[in-house]
């Protein structure tokens, strides 16, 4: 039987990079604003699903955040490979980063960085405690 998505509630925040508002699912607010706080371009981002756990091996479940890949992102996701617990200590994760360029959708290359739905309160934590003037 197929899983059902249901839709996320969502709270509306005017992304300074757009100049346009963004429906933001609400457990992503927090997520959002602390990777705006750092000058990171979001395009995309979802909670995922809360029953999500590592048995899932589907990708529509997870929460994910799609970022342009600039100089900023890259720095913030060599800190994340270096300090976020699951990738420093190789622990059991459904948390992973991916990276695309396809023009037809966008005309930046992007990276993806899917977690489960669980995980965000910790992540939202790690992007707070970020010091983008370190030397990652």
């Amino acid at each position: 039987m197929e899983k059902e998505i249901m839709p996320h509630a969502t709270r509306q925040l005017y992304d300074i990079e757009s100049g346009e508002f963004a429906q933001i699912d609400i457990n992503m607010v927090p997520m959002i604003q602390a990777l705006w706080s750092h000058d990171l371009v979001t395009y995309f981002c979802c909670e995922g699903d809360p029953s999500d756990d590592l048995t899932t091996d589907g990708n529509e479940f997870r929460g994910y955040v799609l970022l342009k890949q600039d100089e900023k992102s890259m720095r913030f996701i060599r800190h994340l490979f270096a300090e976020y617990p699951v990738f420093k200590d190789i622990l059991p994760s459904n948390m992973t980063v991916s990276f695309d360029y396809n023009p037809m959708w966008c005309e930046f290359p992007r990276m993806c960085i899917r977690f489960a739905h669980n995980d965000i309160p910790a992540l939202t934590a790690f992007i707070l405690a970020y010091h983008p003037e370190y030397n990652y």
